[in-house]
Formats: C-alpha cells, structure tokens, sequence
C-alpha cells in the first residue's frame, strides 16, 4: 500500500475511533508490545491468560533475556506458534536493550 493511501486509512481511523482501547493487559509499554506480537493469530483472551503470571516476571526487556527462551516457552506455550514467538521476543529483548536502551521506539 502506498503511504498517502496508509495515511488516509489512518486519517480516517482517528476520526472513527478517537479513543482506541485493547482488551490487551500489559504493565508497560515494553509489556504491550510482548502482548502484542503474542496476540499474531492468538485471541486476546489466550494471550492475556499467558502473559498473567509472566508479567510478574518481566517488566523490561532485561528481565526477558534473564528469564530465556525456554522459560519463556513455558508461560507461553498454550499460544500458537510458540516456539518461534518466544524466539522472537528473546531476540526483540537484545535489540531494545542493545540499540535502544530499553525504550520502545
């Protein structure tokens, strides 16, 4: 899609939906950025029922790299496509804390 196009789709969104809520739950918005790439072909419901006790665990991305991938696979596994999810998010983990100081950009 062509990005005036993009901008249009978003121009008029804003305008639908001023005030855009999620049924997401998340701590943070390093949390909110797990939820959502977890929420990739997965309900919301799924995703929050998972992330329920690993968001006592993790509030950051160091404490995703501290946790690791095969913990992290434990707390996520009645996700689809979990394997590569927790890979995904391990490696996303490094790239926050190793280009952006943690901060989500």
């Amino acid at each position: 899609m062509r990005k005036d196009k993009i901008d249009k789709v978003f121009q008029n969104l804003s305008k639908s939906i001023s005030n855009p809520k999620t049924e997401l739950k998340y701590k943070n918005p390093y949390t909110f950025l797990i939820s959502v790439v977890l929420s990739a072909q997965a309900t919301d419901k799924s995703v929050n029922l998972a992330t329920k006790n690993l968001f006592k665990e993790v509030k950051n991305p160091q404490d995703m790299i501290k946790l690791g991938e095969k913990k992290l696979k434990s707390f996520i596994k009645t996700i689809g496509l979990y394997n590569s999810k927790a890979k995904n998010i391990i490696n996303l983990s490094k790239i926050l804390v190793e280009k952006y100081n943690s901060k989500i950009p």
